[in-house]
This record gives structure tokens, sequence and C-alpha cells, in this order.
């Protein structure tokens, strides 16, 4: 007769069925890009969300271009390398694996070089974007539409720009969507006389034919130039961090993305230590549960559980050392940190975490050395 009681049995049984469940319905991918001597190698990994270990899977390939975005549409997975003046596709396996060969070639006919290059989330839709100077000092932009073809995902250039822009003195920073799609979240800065003021704008988006709506204004905090302010934002929340003075001096405020006026949350050091510090960039995680702070006082990334029950920040128990770019597996299960953050030094590992977004914890890690400029984008297959 077995030593332990039938519960016992069952537990570890169904522990291990939802183990092997996960792992037979979803793969999590990590493609490195790293650039060295002007030649860019593209390498993937599979990662176990539980353990935050690696495997490499495929060989390197030597690729056009630094920038990833990876997309799915319907059963086929695919990825987009970009620079500022080509696009190329390619199909990728199960594993995420790109084919020898891509599918697919486009050099962009803008010109100047493309800033950002970005797909809604439904995948129907592609838009690159162009900014540029012109002789007035105006900031400008452009954004072109492209289609997707929805069985090979192939682009097509519509020739339609959807969207130009010009300010004297409020260049756009940034251009990212939400997980809706609905809008095009567009970073601002007040640039005039005595002000350094940063905000959110937003493109109303067309899900049925990629057309841009108007610029609308979103959000714009008033800064003391002599601190620091930084601004994120996301389909459900906006986060605002403004200090005046240095460490202690701030406030960390989170508002509903649809209503911009009226804090929900408001954080000082007197709640928690990191609340009122100075912070390098705000950032959420994708399902806007935790926002991401890097503490340039303390020089370690601190994370905050958004509690909307009692309407708090819940500090994390796990903290990042420095100020490391942070990327999410598209289901919040894994945060990549790419150490050094800064683009003028080249970057040498990527620590992979398992991380729980309904408490903000980090479980396990393990580090991952890279080389030469590296860029980073992950995404989740389901199989």
């Amino acid at each position: 007769m077995s030593k332990f009681p039938l519960s016992f049995v069952l537990a570890i049984l169904c522990a291990a069925f939802a183990v092997s469940a996960f792992a037979a319905t979803s793969t999590e991918v990590l493609y490195v890009n790293e650039t060295q001597s002007g030649t860019s190698s593209l390498l993937t990994y599979n990662v176990n969300p539980i353990t935050a270990a690696s495997t490499e899977v495929g060989n390197p390939l030597t690729v056009g271009a630094p920038n990833v975005v990876p997309v799915t549409i319907g059963s086929k997975n695919y990825i987009y390398l970009w620079d500022g003046t080509d696009i190329w596709v390619y199909l990728t396996n199960a594993q995420g694996v790109a084919s020898s060969a891509f599918s697919q070639h486009l050099a962009f006919s803008f010109s100047y070089p493309v800033n950002t290059f970005l797909i809604d989330p439904d995948h129907k839709f592609a838009y690159a974007v162009v900014t540029w100077q012109d002789g007035q000092g105006n900031s400008d932009a452009a954004i072109t539409l492209y289609t997707i073809n929805q069985s090979n995902g192939s682009l097509t250039d519509t020739q339609k720009v959807v969207a130009t822009y010009s300010s004297y003195y409020y260049p756009l920073t940034s251009f990212s969507f939400g997980t809706a799609g609905n809008r095009m979240f567009v970073g601002t800065v007040d640039d005039g006389p005595f002000t350094c003021n940063p905000g959110f704008d937003y493109y109303d988006v067309n899900q049925t034919t990629g057309a841009l709506g108007k610029i609308t204004p979103l959000i714009e905090v008033n800064t003391d130039c002599g601190g620091t302010s930084s601004v994120a934002v996301t389909d459900k929340f906006i986060g605002v961090e403004n200090a005046c003075c240095g460490a202690g001096s701030g406030t960390l405020s989170i508002y509903k993305e649809s209503n911009p006026n009226q804090a929900i949350i408001t954080c000082q050091s007197s709640n928690i230590p990191f609340c009122g510090d100075d912070a390098f960039s705000l950032g959420f995680d994708p399902l806007s549960d935790n926002i991401i702070f890097p503490d340039e006082d303390a020089n370690q990334t601190d994370i905050g559980h958004i509690d909307l029950a009692t309407s708090q920040i819940v500090a994390s128990p796990s903290t990042l050392q420095g100020l490391p770019s942070i990327y999410f597996s598209p289901d919040d299960k894994v945060l990549y940190a790419l150490y050094p953050s800064s683009r003028a030094q080249a970057q040498t590992n990527i620590l992979i975490n398992s991380f729980h977004a309904s408490t903000g914890k980090i479980t396990a890690s393990t580090s991952l050395p890279v080389q030469g400029t590296v860029t980073v984008a992950a995404t989740t297959l389901k199989n």
C-alpha cells in the first residue's frame, strides 16, 4: 500500500499534467540579434517559463537588419527584420526558428530612414514611421500604411500616408500599440521655452481599413526642468513619475487610460521608497498588472504591483540590479533584462526571469551571455 495519501498523489499528477500541458501548447521564444563589425546574426532560444532556462534552437542566421518583430497569423509564425531602409520577412517553425531564406524583401522608398516599424495587434496592418527635422526647425513625421497578406505574411505598400505631423515645440518620441489595437500611442515632449513636459497623444485606428484619425492629446505632465518625469501608457493605465529635487521628492501616480485627469493611485516615498525617486523610464508589463520603475537614485529596477482593490501599489519582493532594458513575453510569464541598456555600449548579458504577474515576483533567473550591439524580441507561440 502507498505511503502517500490519495490526495497527495492526485495533486502531484495534476501539477505534472499542468506543466506538460503548458509545454505542449505554448513555446516561449527569445530572439537575440547580435551586430558586430556591421554584420547582424540572429539567434533563437526557447525559454522555460518556470525555470527561466534557455535552449538555443536552430543555427545562427546572418540577416540584413537588427530589428525583429515576431508575428503569428493564423497557424503560421513569421518574423520581420527591418532597419531604416529595408525590411525582410521570414517564415518560422513551431520553435520560432526562421527559414534559411527570406520569403520577401522590400526596400523602403522614403526620403528619410524609417524610425519605427510596428504591426497592429490584429496583424492585419503595418505602419512605417519616418521622422525628421525640416529647414524651419519643425519636428516632422509621416506614417505610411502597409497591409499584411493573411496567407503568407507578405507586405504590400499601400502608398497611403495615413498621418502627417509637424510641430516646432512638440516632437514625437515614440510610437506603440496597446493590446486592443484601437489606438496608436505616440510619446511627446513639450520642448518650448522653459518647459520640458513629457506626455502622450494618440491616433484612433480604424481596425477595418488601417486608417488613422486625427492626433489627439492624452496627457501632458507639468515638470520641473531641474527634476525628472516619466510617463508610460497602455490600453488600461497611465503611469506618471514626477520628482522635483532628487531622491524622495517625487510621486508615482496611476491613472485609468480612459480618464487621465484623476489619479486612482498615488504613491510617495512614505508609502514605498522608490515611489519618491527619479525614474529612468517607466513601463508596464503586458497585462498592465505591474509598473516597472527603473530607480536612478538607487541604481536598481523596482516592480510595483497595481492593487485596484486597495488603490495601492504593492512593492514586489523582487528587484533587478542596475537599469537594464526590459522586455516581456507577450503572455507576461517571462521578463528579460538586457545589460547594459545604453546603445552606445556593447551589451554583455540578458537576465532571463520567471515572472508572476499576479504579484510582480520573480521566482527563477538565469543569465545568457551576448556580444556586440544587441536587439531583443520575444514571442509566445501556440502549438
